[in-house]
């Protein structure tokens, strides 16, 4: 049986937690251990930059997602007597997302810019936080008790890979990417 995971945000090519949203969900697609599925319905036109085959691969997952999503909705779902497991969304200042849902697991990602956080009670209810940086984990560490957990976004390996240099850029130089401002939590 494949273990339910519900991602409380969406998927679109289009900004920082879509693509987190999208990469993940089209991954889990074809696992065998995890059923994913969306906190937000996914639909063909809102995902324009998706290559026919690969929005093809991940389309019986995205229906199947869509359809639990009604059902969650409608309230016919109970989520922890199915054991699905809820990640939350919580950006800056660590809000989680309305309304609150409880899942057999709860977990928060966590990704945030500053350090004007204030741990309160809306951590509660999470049994652990996710973070992408070395620098957020250690800054929740130091707020929470709560088990913290660093997962790096990483790359798709199937747009990024070693291969011919294009001869654009000068060899002698060291470049950095950084995919949108420069912040301690992209180190």
């Amino acid at each position: 049986m494949r273990q339910p995971v519900l991602l409380r945000w969406q998927a679109s090519p289009l900004f920082g937690w879509g693509i987190v949203g999208l990469n993940l969900f089209q991954w889990w697609a074809s696992d065998p251990d995890v059923q994913p599925l969306l906190g937000s319905p996914i639909v063909r036109r809102h995902l324009p930059s998706v290559d026919p085959l690969r929005l093809n691969a991940i389309w019986p997952a995205a229906l199947a997602s869509n359809s639990f999503l009604e059902q969650l909705t409608a309230g016919s779902i109970d989520l922890q007597q199915r054991g699905v497991v809820v990640i939350d969304a919580l950006g800056n200042g660590l809000i989680p997302p309305t309304p609150r849902l409880i899942g057999a697991r709860t977990v928060g990602r966590c990704i945030f810019e500053n350090t004007r956080i204030k741990i309160t009670e809306q951590l509660a209810p999470y049994d652990s936080l996710l973070c992408a940086s070395h620098w957020a984990a250690d800054v929740l560490r130091s707020l929470s008790d709560k088990p913290v957990a660093l997962i790096h976004e990483g790359i798709d390996p199937a747009l990024f890979f070693p291969g011919p240099r294009s001869g654009l850029l000068d060899p002698s130089r060291f470049y950095v990417f950084s995919g949108g401002k420069i912040e301690f939590r992209k180190a």
